[in-house]
């Protein structure tokens, strides 16, 4: 007896997970091109305020410009007030959230606690953003500071921001995503039946 494609589809659940991989990842990437400037806009002021705190500055304004978003730090120095922009590139972290949600949603019929796994994977999908614009940021203000003489100069500070810079680029951009997905898988996959 010879099975139609509409049985081995039902009876498959890793070819429903493909179908829901790809159909989603079409859907989400549409609507994501729509919305990304506000998920970006909001990763950065967040890590822009922390920023603001640890270099006692202001944050004057966060503007959008085509793919970038540029915060505008103020710092009262002997008296005079200095404003610094600081660049970051939407496209840095936030173009892979769409495969992200799309290979998790994939991963639905594989996983127990759902509700947890998928808080989990955007917590974690939150901290790898954050910690990529706080670190670039750190790096970029840090150097600007440097430059026009308001901080002290520090090899060593100023190489351990770009190095972590440096690292949370890459693994935003990288590994993250699928460190994201195989921890969800790991830590909550239902057991096979026997």
């Amino acid at each position: 007896m010879q099975k139609t494609l509409k049985q081995i589809i039902a009876e498959s659940r890793i070819l429903k997970a493909v179908i829901v991989f790809f159909v989603s990842y079409i859907v989400l990437s549409v609507v994501w091109l729509q919305i990304q400037h506000v998920y970006a806009s909001g990763i950065v002021f967040v890590a822009s305020k922390f920023i603001a705190e640890l270099k006692d500055a202001r944050i004057v304004e966060i503007t959008k410009q085509s793919n970038l978003i540029i915060s505008t730090f103020s710092y009262v120095n002997r008296g005079k007030l200095v404003l610094v922009d600081v660049q970051h590139k939407m496209l840095g972290f936030a173009f892979t959230v769409p495969m992200i949600i799309s290979i998790l949603a994939s991963l639905y019929p594989f996983l127990k606690r759902r509700k947890r796994a998928y808080a989990e994977a955007l917590i974690l999908l939150l901290l790898f953003h954050f910690l990529y614009v706080f670190f670039r940021g750190m790096f970029q203000l840090t150097n600007i500071f440097m430059i026009r003489g308001i901080e002290a100069e520090s090899v060593f500070r100023l190489a351990l921001y770009e190095f972590l810079s440096a690292v949370t680029s890459y693994a935003a951009i990288s590994f993250a995503p699928f460190l994201i997905v195989i921890y969800i898988f790991v830590r909550f996959r239902k057991k096979p039946v026997s």
